[in-house]
């Protein structure tokens, strides 16, 4: 299995999915974790995507899939609102077979709490 890490290691709200991305890889070596740019996004080779992104609103790491995302896109985007989200809601439109899932990280979360919570919930990740 490959999940992509996103986030931004200049902006700490943004930081913790990749600063605790090579605990994760030790913890879990059958996992391919991969740092992606939002902007520069790699498809993946099978129909499923697993995420891992910073996702504002939450009080605790959740898998969040694609329909629930899409329930919650605003009605109007600009540019300033222009991210992953947006990006997955158009390719989840490009690809209907795809099925993107998305471990969602509070980004007020220490990186502690963040790595057992992610922890707990990728055993259960088919």
């Amino acid at each position: 299995m490959t999940i992509s890490i996103f986030g931004n290691s200049d902006y700490t709200p943004d930081s913790i999915p990749l600063k605790i991305m090579p605990k994760l890889s030790a913890i879990f070596p059958d996992i391919t974790f991969i740092a992606q740019d939002p902007n520069e996004l790699s498809l993946p080779k099978d129909k499923e995507w697993w995420i891992i992104d910073t996702v504002a609103g939450l009080k605790s790491v959740r898998l969040i899939e694609m329909d629930d995302l899409k329930k919650n896109l605003p009605d109007q985007v600009s540019m300033h609102g222009f991210d992953l989200g947006t990006h997955l809601f158009w390719i989840s439109k490009l690809d209907k077979n795809l099925k993107i899932h998305i471990i969602g990280v509070p980004p007020d979360l220490s990186e502690e709490v963040a790595l057992a919570q992610i922890s707990a919930i990728l055993p259960s990740l088919k």
